[in-house]
């Protein structure tokens, strides 16, 4: 960048899965992006809750008393156990650890399950259901954090590294920055 004769180093914007270099500048084609992903993420929110209840709504109404109670004891533990696993991982703050290897069996494992249920299966079913109540703690954490000021791990890491090198860099005017890394900016998150 050059300015009034100075010239200025320009930062390496790193590319975002599902943000590509958006973020850096967060213009229109960003605002869309994060908008689009909140309305997607809120109707799996409400599809899962939805399957959810209707399938807690079917089993308590045949259950007797102590199944009923049972019931719920699950249910509460599974979707506040859900939650809380949803919420830890999600979050964009917390800091990535390396991937993990992959198990290719598990993969497997769910779309057997899949295939059991639809041909009768109560286990797989069952497996189903479990994986639903699971399902509703990181569909909640999602949609969330697609509210959030940063919708991933790697965007605020991503960010993380530009703030630090425009601190390093501090002669390039606020003109030539990012709103969200003028000094203003950079001294209320530092």
């Amino acid at each position: 960048m050059s300015v009034n004769d100075q010239t200025w180093s320009v930062p390496q914007v790193e590319s975002i899965k599902g943000l590509g270099t958006s973020w850096y500048r967060r213009g229109p084609s960003y605002w869309a992006r994060r908008v689009l992903a909140s309305v997607l993420w809120a109707i799996v929110l409400c599809i899962g809750a939805l399957l959810v209840g209707g399938l807690v709504m079917a089993i308590n109404k045949d259950a007797n008393s102590i199944g009923r109670i049972i019931l719920w004891v699950v249910v509460v533990v599974v979707v506040a156990a859900s939650h809380y696993l949803g919420f830890r991982d999600m979050n964009p703050t917390r800091e990535q650890s390396p991937p993990r290897d992959r198990h290719p069996g598990v993969t497997g494992t769910g779309l057997g399950a899949g295939v059991a249920a639809f041909g009768g299966s109560a286990l797989g079913a069952g497996l189903l259901a479990i994986g639903m109540f699971v399902g509703v703690g990181w569909f909640t954490a999602m949609f969330v954090f697609s509210l959030a000021r940063y919708t991933s791990a790697p965007e605020h890491q991503a960010a993380q590294k530009m703030r630090e090198w425009y601190s390093q860099h501090p002669a390039i005017p606020d003109s030539q920055r990012p709103r969200q890394f003028r000094r203003k900016a950079l001294g209320a998150t530092a």
